[in-house]
């Protein structure tokens, strides 16, 4: 009877997990769903990067989830692969408009979605921002910035930098470009201007990204965030995907900057002690090296 009655918790225990464990039930999976806004407002051209992002009512875990959109344009249906950020709170995909891709507002919609393992429907969801049109046989406008700050996807402990530690700054344009040369990325550290350099092999969002980096030195803090001034990229060049036309690559200064998606300023770590004065810093030495000297004398005479 003992056996029987632990058998019976340990299956009324594994049937809870699974309740509990279990994703929300269909229909209850996304909580929002939006497009962020084409550069006019209106219409997207050839080239353009469509971001679509999705909110799930419980957080999706990141590790082992490859999120997978299905994105109606007019009369083409677009398998689109996305990732996660905020913890799993949000995914965002990004897809390029083709030549062949047309449709009036109301026929640009996201038809389903893959989260964690399970689909959802989409059908039945209307997004939060337009509707907005599909024009590829135009290119619209050349390359802009329409977004820029400090990545989500490196984040120091306690968004603090140290000596070592790699900043990782995002450039995003609203369409792809390619890059020639070696463009830099002037940041503000403290008071001082350091140069952070573009960074090919990092890609995370496609070509419409660009990375840039710079390692802390020694030396350098900054107690109120890390910034950007005004038009902070020279070097090099950035043109529209096909090479056809520059990009604009003005913006205005971001001081203090913050991570975009998580909204943490970011420091770098500053000396707390204080430089000893360099004759005080010879005596406080040369101490040290005498009273370390006695006591190996004294342990060779013990």
């Amino acid at each position: 009877m003992r056996r029987f009655g632990r058998v019976f918790c340990c299956l009324v225990l594994l049937a809870l997990a699974g309740i509990l464990g279990a994703p929300p039930a269909a229909g209850q999976q996304v909580e929002r769903i939006w497009f962020d806004p084409p550069q006019d407002r209106t219409t997207w051209h050839r080239g353009d990067v469509v971001k679509a992002r999705i909110v799930p009512t419980v957080p999706i875990p990141a590790s082992g989830s490859h999120p997978e959109l299905e994105l109606i344009i007019g009369e083409n249906t677009r398998k689109v692969e996305g990732r996660l950020y905020q913890n799993g709170s949000r995914a965002q995909f990004y897809y390029t408009v083709q030549s062949d891709d047309a449709a009036v507002p109301d026929e640009v919609r996201m038809a389903r979605v893959s989260l964690g393992g399970f689909e959802v429907d989409l059908s039945g969801f209307t997004p939060t921002e337009g509707p907005y049109a599909v024009d590829g046989s135009s290119a619209g406008v050349p390359p802009v910035i329409d977004g820029f700050g400090l990545s989500s996807f490196f984040v120091p402990p306690g968004n603090v930098y140290r000596p070592g530690d790699e900043i990782y700054w995002f450039v995003r344009f609203h369409k792809e470009v390619t890059v020639g040369g070696a463009p830099v990325l002037a940041q503000r550290i403290g008071e001082d201007l350091r140069e952070a350099r573009y960074r090919p092999d990092v890609r995370t969002l496609g070509n419409s990204v660009l990375y840039f980096t710079y390692t802390v030195q020694e030396g350098d803090c900054d107690t109120d965030g890390v910034g950007l001034p005004a038009d902070a990229i020279s070097g090099g060049s950035i043109r529209e995907a096909d090479g056809s036309r520059a990009a604009d690559t003005s913006h205005p200064e971001q001081d203090p900057a913050r991570d975009l998606q998580a909204d943490a300023v970011r420091t770098v770590a500053c000396a707390t002690v204080p430089a000893l004065p360099a004759p005080w810093l010879a005596l406080l030495a040369s101490l040290l090296l005498a009273t370390g000297a006695h006591l190996v004398r004294q342990r060779r005479l013990a």
